[in-house]
């Protein structure tokens, strides 16, 4: 009579088998982490990107109507001079004037003054609305109006609060320098806007000095002539709503000719700059 013997698994065959199932185990979960990284950090670069452009394009069809004036106006200017006092915002009375900062780490930048007439006989709205929508058709027609753009940051002041950088606009008087619209939040997420303006001094005008000598972009405070701004760039921005979406590393963004906006945080951001030319002003 034969006897068969079954033998089990050895010890030695048992730690192996256990040694490459952790082995295994690990390089799953270390897959499955870095492709949960990735999928966070696209997330956030998307936020970011899709943010920018957004608040972009709404900023150049806003920028794009400076000097716009109703029919038997003349409106040659389509940005506001420089505050002859300090940096002022909305509410305050005459707040109505750009201003140059590149201190960006504490106010968010520059601020940003479209000028434009009342036109209650357009077909579009726009020119009869404050920057915000308001209303102002009950204003008579060629009324200059100052549509105000500005950045404030840690508005709530915690500077991990992914709502509180924030883009405002306004609307006011031009001539008494009186607001006609609250401040009002346009996008969340905006943490600096900077701008430079296209000056234009070629002699006797363009039509006779065809050439790029004598156009300059220049910050608010170096303009020298308001009436001969045919332009501007500006540059915004942007950072993901989530703050975890990468690695903690010091991180510097720069935005024309500002100071670097820095940050130590895991946030990814994005920069978005843009051209404009209104559309009434020769150039």
């Amino acid at each position: 009579m034969n006897i068969k013997h079954q033998n089990g698994l050895s010890l030695i065959e048992l730690m192996i088998a256990l040694s490459l199932g952790v082995v295994i185990s690990l390089f799953l979960i270390n897959i499955m982490a870095s492709s949960n990284r990735a999928a966070i950090n696209s997330e956030g670069s998307s936020e970011a990107t899709e943010n920018g452009r957004f608040i972009a394009g709404w900023l150049t069809e806003r920028f794009r109507i400076g000097g716009y004036s109703s029919e038997g106006t003349n409106l040659e200017i389509p940005y506001a001079d420089t505050c002859a006092a300090a940096n002022i915002l909305p509410p305050a009375p005459n707040a109505n004037c750009s201003f140059d900062d590149d201190n960006s780490t504490t106010t968010g930048g520059d601020k940003v003054v479209t000028l434009r007439t009342i036109d209650t006989s357009a077909s579009d709205a726009t020119y009869s609305s404050a920057c915000d929508g308001t209303d102002l058709s009950g204003l008579p027609d060629g009324t200059v109006v100052a549509d105000i753009f500005w950045v404030e940051q840690n508005i709530n002041s915690i500077n991990d609060d992914d709502f509180d950088d924030v883009l405002y606009c306004s609307t006011y008087n031009h001539t008494t320098g009186i607001q006609l619209s609250a401040a009002q939040v346009i996008a969340n997420g905006i943490e600096g806007m900077q701008a430079l303006y296209l000056e234009d001094n070629r002699p006797n005008g363009n039509e006779t000095a065809p050439t790029i000598a004598g156009l300059e972009y220049r910050n608010a405070s170096n303009v020298v002539n308001w009436e001969r701004v045919s332009g501007l760039k500006f540059s915004i921005l942007t950072r993901s709503f989530n703050d975890s979406t990468q690695n903690v590393l010091q991180r510097s963004y720069i935005l024309l000719d500002a100071a670097p906006y820095t940050y130590s945080d895991r946030v990814v951001r994005n920069i978005q700059q843009t051209a404009v030319f209104p559309t009434n002003i020769d150039k």
